[in-house]
C-alpha cells in the first residue's frame, strides 16, 4: 500500500471487517472516530457503520482485510457504480467523508476504566457441545498411541475478533464423559492415582491471558485444573471465522486449540514397567480442542 493510498468512505452492508496494520502507519475513521495504528493495530469495521482509511506514514503500508462473512460488501458495490476514483473536491463534499490530508490525527488512548468497559460490553458466547470437541492422546507401551476424548463439555466465552487480547474463555468438562467402552478401564481411570473422578468430577480451564500473534493465530494462557491440581498451560489456538448458522440464526464462530502437558504435574502418576524396560503409558499428553461457540446477545 504505497504512501497517501486511501479508500472511499463507504460501509460493508452484509459483513464486519477488520484490518490488521502489519507494517507501516495507517489512519482509520470508523463511523465519527479517528484513530492512527502502526503494526500490530487491529481496526474493527461494523457492518453497516461508514468507515475509510489511509496510509497516512512516510512508507508503504501492509495491512491484512479479513470479512466475516468473506465478502467485501457495500465497499465493492460503491467502487463499481463510480466512473472514478473520489478525488479530493468530491470527499470534501461527501456528508460523512473522512478528512485525511497532510494533517494528522491524534491516536486514541483509552483510560484503564475504558478499557474495562470495553472488556466488559464484549459478546457472551456460549460452547456448543454437541459440534465442539476435546480429545487427548499419548503414548501406548512404547510403540502404539491411545487416543480419546471426553463427550461433555460445557464453556463461556467473551470474545471480539478484534480485540483478542480482551477476550477470555472458561471451560468444564465432566471426567466421567471420557469415551471408552470397556467397564474395567472405566472404573479404573476414576481412581486417585489415574483421572481421580471419583474425588475430582471436573476438569476445568479459565483464561488469564490472550496474546494475538496474527489475526487468526493466538496464544491463549490460563490454568487448567485436572485431579484437582491447578497449572497454566497455553493454548495454541487458530480463530477459523465465523457466520451465521442457518438454523439457529445465531452468529457461529469456530477455534481449534492444542497444547501438551506432563500428566505427573497435575498427579496422574500411575505407571507400569514394560519388559522391553520402557514405561507402559507416556508422561506427556497431547490435547486436541475443536471448539464451535454460537454468540448470546
Amino acid at each position: 500500500m504505497p504512501v497517501g493510498t486511501k479508500s472511499l468512505f463507504h460501509l460493508h452492508r452484509d459483513s464486519d471487517a477488520v484490518a490488521w496494520v502489519l507494517a507501516g502507519e495507517l489512519t482509520f475513521q470508523i463511523g465519527d472516530e479517528v484513530s492512527v495504528g502502526g503494526p500490530g493495530t487491529c481496526a474493527f469495521f461494523p457492518r453497516n457503520v461508514p468507515h475509510a482509511w489511509k496510509n497516512t506514514g512516510s512508507d508503504t503500508g501492509r495491512v491484512l482485510f479479513l470479512y466475516t462473512p468473506a465478502a467485501a460488501g457495500g465497499y465493492v458495490e460503491e467502487l463499481l457504480d463510480r466512473s472514478g476514483p473520489m478525488n479530493d473536491e468530491e470527499r470534501k463534499t461527501t456528508p460523512r467523508a473522512l478528512s485525511m490530508g497532510s494533517r494528522r490525527s491524534k491516536p486514541v488512548v483509552r483510560s484503564a476504566s475504558e478499557e474495562t468497559t470495553m472488556a466488559n460490553t464484549l459478546a457472551k458466547w456460549s460452547i456448543d457441545p454437541v459440534h465442539s470437541s476435546v480429545e487427548f492422546s499419548l503414548d501406548y507401551m512404547g510403540f502404539s498411541t491411545y487416543r480419546t476424548g471426553f463427550r461433555e463439555l460445557e464453556g463461556s466465552l467473551e470474545f471480539d475478533a478484534a480485540q483478542p487480547a480482551a477476550s477470555s474463555v472458561k471451560a468444564s468438562i465432566a471426567v466421567a464423559s471420557v469415551d471408552v467402552t470397556n467397564d474395567r478401564l472405566m472404573s479404573r481411570l476414576m481412581d486417585p492415582d489415574l483421572l481421580g473422578g471419583k474425588d475430582h468430577p471436573r476438569i476445568t480451564f479459565k483464561s488469564t491471558r490472550v496474546e494475538a500473534l496474527d489475526p487468526s493465530h493466538w496464544k491463549v494462557t490460563g490454568d487448567l485444573t485436572i485431579h484437582g491440581v491447578a497449572r497454566p498451560v497455553v493454548l495454541d489456538t487458530r480463530f477459523l471465522g465465523q457466520a451465521m448458522h442457518p438454523f439457529s440464526k445465531k452468529m457461529s464462530a469456530a477455534f481449534r486449540a492444542e497444547t501438551t502437558i506432563d500428566r505427573r504435574d497435575f498427579g496422574v502418576t500411575w505407571n507400569a514397567a514394560m519388559d522391553t524396560g520402557g514405561a507402559y503409558l507416556g508422561e506427556r499428553v497431547q490435547i486436541s480442542l475443536a471448539i464451535l461457540a454460537a454468540r448470546q446477545d
